[in-house]
């Protein structure tokens, strides 16, 4: 349908996956729509998949979404390793000690016994690596929807919440599961199971028994609690971020994100939690072309596309 061209209107735009509608409103006094002045919708297959019947970009966003986790994974263990290689503690240390706890209940009760007894610094960064892999959900746990529906997550933690709960006197979530399985026979115990579908935990609580880890750990290796410098000597900033012959160089503020750590184990606990926080746009946005003294309005505000549009 045409629109004449002296008649002032809006026109509006809906896109969907797999529609596209229309319509245009005439403005009266102060840009106010009146009435409609023509509408129209245009149907079309969605891209989805033929036997799953999903779309196409649900399964490259999740693939995009594990690729960022690898990634970042990646990265943490990677400067784990860094640290531990700067205090003598090679894969080969590491892979020793994995064997007498390969079997997927020890490592549980490892992380148990770090809370009150002594370790090795190969065991100790055994449960740091266990931790940077599973540091747990960041944030509140997911309120109910409308359904009353928690989802996957929401469920997961309240499980947990509700095992920590049923265990008096733990400290940890790692405690709970030690003790709520270790007296279960042989058969029954869930410990694979568990790994298989997953452990859902606060970021919050990983962070707790880490530092409760820590503190003990200090107690019987003084080298967590000295200074960065101890296991650095050289303040240089690095060039690579892996140890290939680079071990004695100090990791400048850009290794660990701008952040400076006191001591050694506040240097591993950057390396394990922390996250870069969402970054404000508020100053990326230009000023006014006519008014030099205000930013622009952004381009979803409707008042930029009236402009644009008129």
């Amino acid at each position: 349908m045409k629109i004449k061209s002296q008649t002032p209107y809006r026109i509006g735009i809906d896109i969907g996956t797999g529609s596209v509608a229309w319509a245009a409103m005439a403005l009266g006094e102060e840009s106010q729509p009146t009435r409609l002045l023509a509408s129209g919708t245009t149907i079309f297959g969605e891209p989805v998949l033929p036997k799953e019947m999903k779309l196409k970009n649900e399964e490259r966003r999740r693939a995009r979404l594990m690729r960022r986790q690898t990634e970042r994974k990646r990265e943490r263990i990677s400067k784990i390793m860094h640290l531990a290689a700067a205090l003598q503690i090679t894969p080969e240390k590491l892979a020793a000690a994995l064997l007498a706890h390969k079997e997927t209940q020890t490592l549980w009760q490892l992380r148990v016994k770090a809370l009150d007894q002594r370790i090795t610094l190969e065991e100790f960064f055994l449960i740091v690596l266990r931790l940077a892999k599973n540091r747990g959900y960041n944030g509140d746990a997911p309120k109910p929807n409308q359904k009353g529906d928690l989802g996957k997550v929401g469920q997961g933690l309240a499980a947990t919440q509700a095992l920590v709960a049923a265990t008096p006197g733990v400290r940890t979530v790692a405690e709970a599961i030690w003790l709520s399985q270790a007296m279960l026979p042989l058969n029954q115990k869930k410990f694979r199971k568990r790994i298989e579908t997953g452990t859902y935990v606060l970021r919050s609580d990983i962070k707790n028994e880490f530092d409760l880890i820590l503190k003990e750990q200090s107690k019987h290796h003084d080298v967590l609690s000295k200074p960065l410098e101890f296991i650095y000597p050289v303040r240089n900033e690095p060039s690579e971020l892996t140890p290939d012959g680079k071990i004695n160089e100090f990791p400048g503020t850009r290794y660990f994100w701008g952040q400076t750590p006191d001591t050694v184990g506040q240097a591993i606990k950057l390396a394990v939690f922390y996250q870069k926080p969402l970054q404000a746009f508020k100053d990326k946005i230009g000023f006014c072309a006519l008014d030099k003294t205000s930013r622009r309005v952004v381009a979803a505000h409707p008042a930029h596309q009236a402009f644009r549009i008129e």
